[in-house]
């Protein structure tokens, strides 16, 4: 940091040392010869810290960079699949207890599952857990709007406190 401050300093000052020459340069051809000078001093003094760079340490800075940039993206797509999957599944949860509502089934409840298949982008529900005092036919419509709505087939459905046939 330290050598950043001195080099902009060093910039600095050799601007306004060759501003003050050159406005006290003769309008001449030896002006002109003045004035090129100065050009040359701040194009100097502008890469003057470009000696000193190692070239091979920026190198090797820039391949860790770029190695922990992919880490980094991979983990903001898996952060954003795991985001994606949390809103279908919250989705479809509100969906399945307001139609367990208008079916008129008692302290409904519903657990959603959503994964990804294989080579698919995008989460998708995959099964439901369910429950609440519901009669046959009541049970029998919502499985079916899940099913047709969701794409969750019946035998992903699982009603709590039922028995696994």
């Amino acid at each position: 940091m330290e050598t950043l401050r001195s080099w902009i300093i060093g910039l600095c000052a050799g601007a306004l040392i060759c501003g003050i020459v050159q406005a006290v340069a003769p309008k001449t051809s030896s002006g002109n010869a003045v004035r090129l000078a100065c050009g040359f001093m701040t194009v100097a003094l502008l890469i003057g810290p470009l000696k000193s760079f190692d070239f091979e340490e920026y190198a090797l800075r820039l391949g860790e960079i770029r190695a922990r940039g992919g880490e980094y993206a991979s983990q903001a797509i898996s952060g954003g699949e795991e985001q994606i999957k949390a809103v279908i599944e919250d989705s479809c949860e509100a969906y399945i207890l307001d139609k367990a509502a208008e079916l008129g089934i008692m302290d409904a409840t519903a657990a959603v599952s959503a994964k990804i298949t294989d080579g698919g982008n995008y989460p998708y529900p995959y099964s439901v857990e369910l429950g609440g005092e519901a009669e046959g036919e009541q049970k029998k419509r919502l499985s079916s709007y899940i099913e047709g709505e969701l794409g969750v087939p019946a035998e992903r459905q699982h009603w709590s406190g039922e028995d696994e046939n």
